[in-house]
């Protein structure tokens, strides 16, 4: 029979180019031989069909899979199936049977690859890709992908040993292997990953089956083991793991949990930085190259962007985790010696300074937000380069350059990482604004893959204007300003950068220049290329600005509360309009803009996190001599770097605050009654929380740059939450006990940070009179009466979630919010300690005094503060000073540190009353009347409610007398009676007074010295540690606030507060000293003062004995006031 025209006889499955004629004639002739009915007739019509297939339609595939039949591929794919080579035919010598055997398998080698062509052909065919003959077949296929070819799977069958060879004793010789064929072990690989990918893109079935069979791992396999050169294979790898992730059964995709992940992640990490890879390689390669070799270095890099993407489409259906497969990760993916995350990186590089598409650029912020989830903010530094190069460092030679190299390369990053979320997350703000606004969809197909440029390979110059040797070559270099604009490789990555901005990606030069530059980009090279272009790109911005205001009688500038026309009423030209597939504005703002706000916040955290590594690294070399311990870690980021990134970031965070300011402006205007601006400040609700987010984290580090901004604004950010905006407190219920305590202002919560730092009197302190005023100015807004409902509300919320906590982790976290808003509460009310006399004092001593006592009474009228009051008593309460015996050290910090704080408020509170009632009943002529009348209300409680409250007290005291029965914990000591002040009974006074006392003295005793602690517990501390187990817990616990600098300076200004308003509270409830009179401590403490003084008197005679006297109460002058205080 003749050959097909074009066919060689051989299985391969070339194209040939033959005539509908030939192609009918042969079809028909092949056909015949596979109907034939030896096999020798159909293993001759599959050699001749493989010339057909290719070319071929759907039905002509049909005719030939039917003729064939699914019984015979299985035959011909049987050698794949068995466990073990058959059997020698004859025992003759051992040449002859070592040529059978290696004819036996390659007969085998040619038949199962004949099969595999044959079969990745008819799958081409849905209907035939999906039957259950060709699903039966994924395990065979799968495990050819794994092995790497048909070859290896036969060498290892021939590896074991058969019963012929067992026979003949333990020196007979394995059955040796054919010679490997790499070519047809490539094809089949290329065959079988093409019918599995088309068996799990055929259906459900078909998916699930892929993944129970270990289609990832398979996958894995190959992009593991592809040379940068196998393009083919990878590119059908990564469709194969679209078809499976990219189902409804993602349960099933990872057959093998982590062990999958372990090799998935960096798989597809290895794909993905492949042409970044190659780029970086390729500097090595010769210039001088000819024509054909560089078509082909075209070609295979269009082929490996081509890899790229398609890793991209992959890692973003695999990342983000779900949260348990995040928590548990395996170590060796997140040890430093891991590759992925630098590939990752690089990868990400090489497509942000490309010429990309807006949706290939926002899924490349898609897969760096879901790495940050994973690696953390410390992956934008480096961490593991950062690791390698202090390593590498240490032996002198080359690690140095090295390290310079990685920190240029994560600077780089870092900095395009940040300005393309920059622009980004501009525009997607812009589209929140108008939702309604038709734009081109995001899965439609587009142009971007013929219009992608990759950054060219250019020298970095010196300040000579020559290249370097080995360090010199970047991923994207700059032709025109490399000449030695800077010398540092920071600087001149973001001259790079700049360049390929404004090149286009480096592909157009000088054809494509700043005419074809869009607005947002041309701004950014410009202030790119160095600080002297920012200097005066600011001036000049200044300048058009202060034209235009002249030009529009002074007023044309933006002023606050007046904000530009909405894009939704503006007309879109007929030529600029998109008539194919589109979305609107608002969905891909929805979609896209949490990735940007998660890698603002990161950018934030991380440049925080270099920040105080280089403030570390500064200090330790500043007190390096003769220290031992290994240095801190350095910082990653030039300064360059980092400044450049603080204002880029500082320009993406005033656009959050533009777009925060016009949603809440929008609010406030369309509050009565529109129900479509109602619906879309809803709609807004979701985006406002998270921008806040945003600029409260940015503020937290830089709070003294948007503070006139957000003051005005503090009613309307504090009050936001997840729930629906109008949220009211029934106070009623919540003192009966009944009904939910109310949802947290999740606003009041990220701002937090930011307002205990501007009001904590250590900001004035260290910031000189310009943070001094900014201080007052914040201490003045946060006192206002439609701010500090909420700040109260807030606390409330913190008491009501600390009561039910169970776990310790959920207790730590109820502890740390409730401290922190008592604590923001006691900067408004508290005077500066005497710590912070070094701060500028204010303009007026009498002013300040009565700004002081103004926004205490602010306090005392905002709704929900008496309620405040008796559950900051129910705490104090249930966390009693002295904890039981078997008590663990930290425990009793914990308490501690909860006592101290909520007794300083209560204490604050209740002096605030007592001040009120002590200036003529309550009517000093102080505030409006409305105020005034307001107060009086509050201090004077009707004979009912009086009632109500015994009542209420009656019944928590008996609950607690069961509760004290049930831990098997004695009777609490009877309280005495006290007159009642205000609005707070006798019964509630006692306690407060108590706990103020041992609050108090638990503070002392953890953070004064140990002689000092000797003479206030003498009995304790003549039994010792070993006897005595409180003497030994407070041991334990002294220790760790010692070895806690943090920790000791909280009690100590926590400590200082509560002594403070203590001793307030002694002028004001005269049965408070007589209650403190009594107290024994406060008797030792007295005790010590005297013995002090004495002593004191007589070191003017001599100076023996003062040595062994510890001073009263270290560093707590407060403290030293009230028990002078009390004795006076």
């Amino acid at each position: 029979m003749e050959p097909l025209p074009g066919g060689d006889g051989s299985g391969s499955p070339a194209k040939s180019a033959l005539t509908p004629a030939q192609m009918t004639a042969g079809l028909e002739e092949c056909l015949d031989l596979l109907r034939g009915p030896t096999d020798e007739r159909r293993f001759v019509g599959l050699l001749l069909v493989t010339k057909l297939l290719p070319a071929g339609d759907n039905e002509t595939i049909k005719r030939v899979y039917e003729a064939v039949g699914p019984a015979f591929l299985s035959r011909l794919l049987l050698p794949l199936r068995t466990t073990q080579p058959p059997a020698s035919l004859a025992p003759t010598d051992a040449a002859a049977a070592e040529t059978q055997q290696q004819q036996q398998q390659q007969q085998d080698a040619a038949q199962c690859g004949l099969a595999l062509a044959v079969l990745s052909s008819c799958a081409r065919v849905p209907e035939l890709a999906g039957a259950e003959e060709v699903l039966e077949k994924l395990p065979l296929l799968l495990n050819v992908v794994r092995a790497g070819g048909i070859t290896p799977l036969l060498a290892a069958r021939l590896a074991q040993p058969t019963a012929a060879t067992s026979s003949t004793g333990p020196g007979s010789t394995p059955h040796p292997a054919a010679p490997c064929d790499p070519a047809a072990d490539a094809a089949a690989v290329q065959d079988a990953l093409e019918c599995a990918v088309a068996a799990a893109c055929s259906g459900a079935e078909g998916r699930l089956v892929a993944a129970e069979c270990g289609a990832a791992a398979a996958a894995a396999a190959v992009l593991q083991d592809s040379p940068p050169g196998g393009t083919q294979a990878m590119s059908l790898a990564l469709q194969l793991l679209a078809a499976v992730f990219g189902g409804a059964v993602p349960e099933g995709a990872l057959a093998g949990g982590q062990g999958d992940l372990r090799v998935l992640l960096p798989a597809l990490s290895r794909a993905f930085a492949l042409p970044a890879e190659q780029l970086t390689a390729s500097k090595q390669g010769s210039t001088n190259s000819s024509s054909s070799s560089k078509e082909e270095a075209q070609r295979l890099q269009a082929d490996q962007l081509r890899v790229q993407l398609e890793a991209l489409h992959v890692l973003l259906l695999l990342l983000p985790l779900p949260l348990p497969v995040a928590a548990s990760l395996p170590k060796q993916l997140l040890g430093p010696a891991a590759l992925w995350p630098r590939q990752l990186r690089r990868g990400l590089a090489l497509l942000l300074r490309g010429r990309i598409s807006a949706v290939q650029r926002h899924s490349a912020l898609q897969l760096a937000a879901a790495v940050l989830e994973i690696l953390g903010p410390e992956w934008l530094l480096g961490g593991e380069a950062a690791a390698g190069g202090s390593a590498g460092g240490g032996g002198g030679g080359g690690g140095v350059p090295a390290a310079a190299a990685a920190a240029a390369e994560v600077g780089a990053f870092f900095q395009v990482l940040v300005e393309v979320t920059k622009v980004e997350t501009s525009v997607l703000l812009h589209d929140a604004l108008a939702p309604a606004v038709p734009i081109p969809l995001a899965s439609a197909p587009g142009t971007a893959a013929g219009d992608w440029r990759a950054p060219s390979l250019r020298p970095r110059t010196t300040g000579a204007g020559t290249a370097d040797d080995e360090d010199s070559y970047s991923l994207a270099g700059s032709d025109s300003d490399a000449g030695g604009s800077s010398s540092s490789l920071p600087d001149a990555a973001g001259a790079e950068l700049a360049a390929e901005l404004s090149n286009g990606g480096g592909g157009g030069g000088g054809q494509q220049g700043e005419s074809e530059l869009s607005a947002d980009v041309a701004p950014l090279v410009r202030v790119l290329h160095s600080e002297a272009d920012r200097r005066q790109l600011e001036q000049e911005m200044g300048r058009e600005g202060e034209e235009a205001r002249v030009a529009g009688g002074g007023a044309a500038g933006q002023q606050q509360g007046q904000y530009v026309q909405r894009v939704s009423d503006t007309a879109i030209p007929t030529d600029m309009r998109w008539d194919g597939p589109s979305e609107v504005s608002g969905a891909r703002a929805d979609r896209l803009l949490p990735c940007c706000f998660a890698l603002l916040e990161a950018a934030v955290e991380a440049l925080a996190l270099d920040t105080q590594r280089a403030e570390q690294a500064e200090d330790w070399a500043a007190a390096a001599s003769g220290r031992s311990e290994a240095p801190p870690p350095a910082p990653v980021l030039s300064d360059a770097v980092a400044q450049r990134a603080l204002f880029s970031l500082q320009e993406a965070v005033e656009v959050v605050l533009q777009f925060i300011e016009q949603s809440n402006c929008e609010e406030e205007q369309g509050g009565a009654g529109d129900g479509g601006v109602d619906a879309q400040a809803a709609h807004h609700q979701p985006l406002m929380l998270a921008s806040l987010r945003v600029l409260a984290r940015f503020c937290a580090e830089v709070p003294e740059v948007f503070g006139e901004r957000l003051r005005p604004l503090l009613p309307s950010l504090l009050a936001l939450r997840s729930g629906p905006a109008n949220v009211e407190w029934d106070l009623e219920l919540l003192e009966e006990g009944e009904g939910p305590p109310p949802a947290p202002a999740e606003g009041t919560t990220f701002l937090l940070p930011l307002l205990l730092q501007v009001s904590d009197p250590a900001y004035a302190q260290d910031g000189g009179e310009r943070q001094a005023a900014e201080q007052r100015l914040w201490l003045d807004a946060l006192s206002q009466p439609n701010v500090l409902p909420l700040l109260v509300q807030y606390a409330c919320h913190c008491v009501a979630a600390s009561t039910p906590a169970v776990t310790l982790a959920a207790v730590a976290q109820a502890d740390d919010a409730l401290i922190y808003a008592v604590r923001l509460l006691l900067h408004l009310v508290t005077p500066p300690p005497a710590a912070a006399s070094a701060a500028p004092p204010a303009d007026d001593p009498a002013a300040a005094a009565r700004q002081l006592r103004g926004r205490r009474r602010q306090l005392l009228l905002a709704d929900g503060t008496l309620q405040l009051l008796h559950e900051l008593l129910r705490v104090a309460k249930l966390r009693p000073a002295v904890p039981p015996v078997n008590c663990k050290p930290h425990e009793l910090l914990d308490t501690a540190r909860v006592l101290i704080t909520v007794a300083a408020l209560a204490a604050a509170l209740t002096a605030s009353i007592a001040e009120e009632l002590q200036a003529d009943g309550g009517s000093a002529a102080c505030g409006s009347l409305d105020e005034q009348l307001r107060m009086k209300r509050l201090l004077q409680l009707s004979q009912q409610q009086q009632q109500v409250q015994q009542a209420r007290d009656d019944a928590e005291e008996e609950q607690d007398r069961r509760w004290r029965r049930h831990k098997g914990m004695p009777e609490a000591a009877p309280q005495p009676s006290l007159l009642s002040l205000g609005p707070i009974t006798g019964r509630q006074l006692a306690a407060l007074c108590s706990q103020l006392l041992s609050a108090m003295q638990v503070g002392l005793q953890l953070t004064c010295s140990a002689p000092h602690v000797r003479l206030l517990m003498p009995k304790a501390a003549a039994a010792g540690a070993e006897a005595d187990p409180v003497m030994a817990r407070l041991t334990a616990a002294r220790s760790a606030v010692a070895a806690d600098a943090a920790l000791q300076q909280e009690l100590s200004d926590s400590l200082a507060a509560l002594a403070g308003q203590a001793t307030e509270l002694l002028w004001g409830y005269p049965p408070f000293r007589e209650l403190s009179r009594a107290c024994p401590w406060v008797k030792a403490e007295a005790a010590i003062s005297r013995r002090q003084e004495a002593i004191g008197t007589a070191s003017s005679e001599s100076s023996e004995g003062v040595a062994d006297t510890p001073p009263v109460a270290e560093d707590l002058p407060a403290l030293v006031l009230f028990v002078s205080t009390v004795g006076a």
